[in-house]
């Protein structure tokens, strides 16, 4: 367990670099009301469907042996946990938090958050637990509230396909998310359906997958560690384009990506020194696309949409 940090330290550290600002309220649930175990959530999550996830904080009996397992908060005091699948149904518990401002269309956000699977997915000791994949964060516009279901039916842009099942430490779940801008809200937890879920270590009786949370972050990193070079230094034609786009520059084009909206890369091109090049764009799915070019001179991101 990591000391304690004072609070004017942390507000020191956040007048260094904007880039370095957490987005997200109480990302370690630190902030409390009560000394207690289950809900409501430490201000200001909540819980935006019929699930009920808990808290778990070490100055309740429930940190850090619980009826579910035993595990210590990554950082702080607390921890929170919810049950993310079941094996005979589509039990689903997740977390929902607003962010302390909206997301700037365009620019590039690290995401994560730290989970550690229980060795029991229920307060029935003899039960086993599930390992699953598919634990993931989804950005949205506006609150989600939907307590008459279970699981959530969206697309998380943040999503973990392995399955994590190392009950002893804490595995990072993490990801870079490319804004449309606006988003408010972020909501953690399995999106997935029950047939869509890869599980292991099933047992006879009902059991389900209960994960632990602790340490969330959304941070936008859209200038970590380079210099942005003016939009007139590269060329992108046609744009918006159908099968192939042509980038052009005064400058040798050195190191080329190109992300989704959901931050994944679909182009790379690491080592070029020419001043143009042609890139083959007709598989793409329609929509719009980040392009990050390096120079000489440093870097500089522009949009492009594929018709």
């Amino acid at each position: 367990m990591k000391r304690f940090i004072p609070f004017f330290v942390f507000l020191y550290g956040i007048t260094i670099s904007k880039s370095q600002i957490n987005l997200v309220p109480n990302p370690s649930f630190e902030i409390k009301t009560l000394c207690n175990v289950g809900l409501p959530f430490y201000p200001p999550w909540d819980s935006p469907s019929d699930g009920s996830p808990d808290v778990f904080d070490t100055c309740y009996s429930g940190v850090p042996n619980n009826t579910y397992g035993f595990q210590y908060p990554r950082t702080g005091y607390v921890y929170v946990g919810a049950s993310l699948f079941g094996s005979r149904s589509d039990d689903r518990e997740y977390l929902q938090v607003q962010l302390t401002s909206a997301l700037i269309a365009g620019h590039k956000y690290h995401t994560s958050f730290y989970t550690s699977p229980s060795k029991r997915g229920n307060y029935n000791i003899s039960s086993e637990q599930i390992a699953i994949n598919n634990i993931g964060m989804f950005f949205n516009n506006t609150h989600v509230y939907n307590p008459n279901t279970l699981r959530l039916n969206y697309i998380p842009q943040i999503n973990e396909t392995t399955i994590i099942s190392d009950t002893a430490n804490w595995t990072l779940v993490s990801g870079n998310y490319i804004a449309q801008g606006g988003e408010k809200y972020i909501t953690i937890g399995n999106f997935n359906t029950h047939t869509d879920t890869i599980g292991v270590l099933y047992h006879n009786n009902y059991s389900a997958a209960y994960y632990f949370i602790d340490d969330v972050t959304v941070r936008d990193c859209t200038n970590d560690g380079v210099e942005e070079m003016g939009k007139g230094n590269i060329n992108i034609i046609p744009n918006p384009a159908t099968k192939e786009i042509m980038l052009t520059s005064n400058q040798k084009l050195k190191t080329i990506l190109i992300y989704n909206v959901l931050g994944s890369v679909v182009y790379q091109q690491l080592t070029t020194n020419n001043q143009q090049l042609s890139i083959d764009i007709s598989t793409w799915n329609a929509g719009v696309y980040f392009v990050e070019v390096e120079t000489e001179k440093g870097v500089v991101r522009k949009k492009v949409v594929k018709q």
